[in-house]
């Protein structure tokens, strides 16, 4: 998976509260943990990099904030291995908060 680091003009342009934290999930790999998890990936906008239609926000890892992409990857590798489930708290379309278990794989390099 790749994110997009929540920052200021996000947060203005999909209407999010200010003191939102997390991650964009931007790109997930086809047949990978996040995919698998049925988890949706945003819409950018090649010109202005803008997101539009549907969107997830990662906010939380097992309960443990994650505020930047290097959060979760830090946490993943301190804190899991391959074939650990653990729980993706995601903002889904800045309405709905949902629990999504997530099956690890090994990191693609």
């Amino acid at each position: 998976m790749t994110g997009i680091d929540i920052n200021l003009a996000l947060v203005e342009s999909l209407d999010l509260s200010e003191d939102m934290r997390g991650v964009i999930v931007a790109e997930v790999i086809t047949g990978g943990p996040v995919a698998e998890a049925g988890l949706q990936t945003a819409t950018l906008s090649d010109q202005t990099g803008d997101i539009s239609g549907n969107f997830a926000v990662g906010t939380h890892i097992d309960g443990v904030a994650i505020h930047r992409m290097g959060d979760m990857i830090a946490y993943l590798a301190r804190e899991t291995t391959p074939g650990d489930t653990v729980t993706f708290t995601v903002l889904r379309n800045g309405e709905e908060t949902v629990n999504v278990p997530v099956t690890l794989s090994a990191r693609s390099r």
